[in-house]
């Protein structure tokens, strides 16, 4: 049972950023931290349960998630760190102007929120150091300071993954994180323009702009949303694109948390519920080398809309659209991404390559050419094509920090078919 004080109703839908913090010697009282609110006015308190307990095995499961330590259940360092062994205080945050840069944080230097850096830093400094100072001679309280130091005394999430892993681990996600709800694509591509670079509001600074990267001319009416459908997107910011669409990283047995965006890493699948169905979104972003930058913020800079038309069951009709690339960046973006990214060709993008005139009317007319050495053949046009595009343009070939992406040039390509 939560016992709490519940200061701020919210609908889920807002454009908040929900944030958690855990005052592990509840060291920092309420009125504590409306003083320091005062000093960071982006955040709103939302929740606080200045007293909650857990049991010892829950303990041991957060100790042993929150700060990568092995639990072997024969004591060792979970058993000698006494965080959530007492009482200690939960505060729920929304950041309705949520920033993100670097900071050297505890796992090194990283991206993170720095309202909610900064303002663990200050209740750091000024709150928790000072009490605890005047309480010295307290000789638990001396050996907790010794053995994780001032800044362990208090956990904040850095991003919307940690605060959903904190509140899962922790067993209060379904009754405190606000799920964004999504009926459809329309009502993504509706909520990512609106608070994008369309939105008149004076919080979105700087602009956020996305568009779809390929596999778009169906969308959003005319495929089925189920399990299989993959959404390659690429966003100008990495992190208001996941709080925009309450994405959940995509993690399995083989990759773990810390390899990741959210956490420093390189991974940035990510899935979004959509009408309860769980939809993996690909959400590529300026500076992640999946495509040079210059070629990144160029596609971005020239996007287009994509107009569609939704008559309701009363027959009205109401218009809408969603982003994608200008016709030369798309065209030269899925060459790049078939023949530098993949070993193996798709037949749709086979069929756009010899229907948008980058091959001659001989591979559209005739699909049998693309077998063998013809395949190869077809592939060192799309190349050359390739390179003369990015060299005209000062763009670069780069490897993707994401390393489940191929990085493929011609010589290795041959080698690969010719072996």
């Amino acid at each position: 049972m939560v016992d709490c004080v519940n200061v701020l109703a919210n609908n889920p839908n807002d454009d908040v950023e929900q944030h958690v913090i855990l005052d592990w010697l509840r060291a920092c009282t309420s009125d504590d931290m409306n003083k320091v609110l005062k000093q960071f006015t982006s955040l709103r308190l939302h929740f606080e349960s200045p007293v909650y307990a857990i049991e010892e095995q829950v303990r041991r499961k957060v100790v042993s998630q929150l700060y990568d330590m092995a639990d072997d259940g024969n004591g060792g360092q979970i058993e000698a760190d006494i965080r959530g062994s007492k009482d200690f205080a939960i505060y729920l945050l929304n950041d309705t102007k949520p920033e993100y840069g670097y900071r050297t944080t505890e796992s090194g230097l990283r991206i993170v929120n720095t309202n909610m850096f900064d303002m663990k830093e200050f209740i750091v400094r000024s709150i928790q150091m000072r009490k605890l100072e005047h309480e010295s001679g307290d000789d638990e309280k001396d050996s907790q300071k010794e053995s994780f130091g001032h800044h362990g005394l208090l956990h904040a999430s850095y991003n919307i993954q940690e605060t959903k892993n904190v509140l899962r681990t922790l067993n209060l996600y379904e009754a405190l994180y606000r799920q964004r709800r999504f009926n459809s694509l329309i009502d993504i591509f509706d909520t990512l323009n609106a608070a994008g670079s369309e939105s008149t509001s004076v919080s979105a600074s700087p602009p956020f702009y996305y568009l779809i990267m390929r596999n778009f001319e169906l969308l959003p009416d005319q495929v089925e949303v189920d399990e299989h459908l993959d959404v390659d997107m690429l966003v100008s910011d990495y992190y208001t694109a996941k709080r925009l669409l309450d994405a959940e990283t995509a993690v399995h047995h083989n990759i773990m948390h810390t390899q990741t965006v959210d956490f420093g890493g390189w991974r940035i699948l990510n899935y979004v519920e959509i009408e309860g169905i769980k939809i993996l979104f690909d959400v590529r972003h300026i500076g992640d080398n999946y495509y040079d930058e210059r070629f990144q913020r160029t596609m971005l800079a020239t996007r287009q809309r994509r107009h569609y038309e939704i008559v309701g069951l009363d027959g009205s009709t109401s218009n809408h659209h969603f982003y994608i690339p200008e016709h030369t960046a798309w065209i030269f973006s899925l060459v790049y991404h078939a023949v530098v990214h993949k070993v193996q060709m798709s037949e749709t993008y086979k069929h756009h390559f010899s229907t948008h005139g980058l091959l001659g009317w001989e591979w559209k007319n005739f699909p049998e050419l693309w077998t063998g050495n013809r395949e190869v053949e077809a592939r060192r046009m799309l190349w050359q094509k390739l390179q003369s595009y990015m060299h005209q343009h000062n763009y670069r070939f780069t490897r993707a920090n994401d390393l489940t992406v191929g990085y493929f040039l011609i010589t290795d390509i041959l080698d690969i078919w010719y072996d």
